[in-house]
């Protein structure tokens, strides 16, 4: 893996998406957005104790769903543009690699989503004079994971689906059952009992409960053993099948 290609790969790109201002405001100005319209939707600016319990329990949900969103909005909708447009055809005659390329993309989508989650830290400490207390290294870590999860996800869709439109539009339709089942806007304990027993099997729920655990100093404990384990596993398995799907489409 040549670094210098991939440092290219993501300067481009992250030039690329500034460039567009619809990306933009997806990827982060709408999900802080989300983050300020339900803490004044729900009365958390009204109360002392009501602004805490929203810090507190909906910042770290915010965050994981910042990941997928722009796993399932950015990183797929990218993948299938490099190949629809035959980046990717022009690429295999380039010293710079496949991998390299998703790579970049990688990179630039946890820019964006440092960016994001910095933006809406901020909006917590001007709404409510909080900030974490979490250990850094353990409000690092979680996102690290999730994007190992989520990131693959995003690059299967993209090598699934031919057109970038149809790959936004399959992202989009991917995301609803993952966000709403993950408990990040709804706490589970609300769910009727099959919606708990299908969330078990969704990804998100386990990428939300190692970012709460994190944001309690918890993260180094036998809680997140399993979830972190899971997405592991099902980050792995995404990025070996779109690495099978993407090498089979070219032969």
């Amino acid at each position: 893996m040549n670094v210098a290609n991939i440092y290219a790969v993501t300067a481009l790109d992250v030039k690329s998406t500034l460039r567009d201002k619809t990306a933009i405001f997806f990827l982060l100005v709408f999900p802080v957005g989300f983050y300020i319209f339900f803490a004044s939707f729900s009365g958390a600016i009204g109360s002392e104790a009501a602004s805490l319990k929203y810090y507190n329990t909906n910042t770290p949900n915010f965050t994981a769903v910042l990941i997928l969103l722009i796993s399932f909005l950015n990183i797929a909708p990218s993948v299938a543009m490099a190949k629809h447009m035959g980046f990717l055809n022009r690429l295999m005659v380039t010293p710079v690699k496949v991998y390299e390329l998703w790579a970049g993309f990688c990179l630039r989508a946890m820019l964006l989503f440092a960016i994001g989650y910095v933006v809406m830290l901020l909006a917590g400490l001007v709404m409510f004079g909080y900030w974490p207390k979490a250990n850094p290294i353990q409000l690092m870590l979680p996102m690290l994971v999730i994007g190992f999860a989520m990131l693959p996800a995003g690059i299967l869709i993209g090598v699934l689906f031919p057109a970038p439109q149809r790959a936004f539009s399959a992202g989009m339709l991917f995301m609803q059952p993952l966000l709403i089942l993950s408990g990040a806007g709804m706490s589970r304990d609300a769910f009727p009992q099959w919606a708990q027993a299908l969330s078990d099997f969704v990804p998100t729920t386990y990428a939300v409960q190692i970012s709460r655990l994190a944001w309690e100093n918890e993260l180094f404990t036998r809680a997140s053993v399993f979830p972190i384990a899971l997405l592991l596993v099902f980050g792995a398995v995404c990025a070996f099948a779109a690495a099978v799907i993407f090498r089979n489409s070219y032969r």
